[in-house]
């Protein structure tokens, strides 16, 4: 008997409108790499007499990184000498 109720309750599951769509969230940045451009071009040595603010990363040649998008960080890139090449939020 209980198998005759369990068709009509999955046959009307099936019928239900599907949810809405989830609108993505979005992200706010207030990480502005353009007030480091003076940055690029100095060696390294720079980050131990220097302050910035977190999250911050410094990235060398080959180095392993994560994937994840974070738009508050702060990237420098570095080159095989240790001179800033790049600084970009990611």
């Amino acid at each position: 008997m209980r198998q005759f109720l369990i068709l009509p309750a999955l046959l009307l599951a099936a019928c239900a409108p599907p949810p809405p769509p989830v609108e993505p969230e979005v992200v706010v940045s207030t990480c502005d790499p353009a007030g480091y451009d003076e940055f690029i071009g100095q060696n390294e040595e720079i980050f131990a007499r220097s302050t910035f603010p977190a999250p911050m990363r410094i990235i060398r040649p080959g180095q392993a990184l994560t994937m994840d998008f974070n738009p508050e960080r702060l990237n420098f890139t570095l080159d095989d000498s240790g001179t800033i090449v790049q600084v970009y939020c990611g």
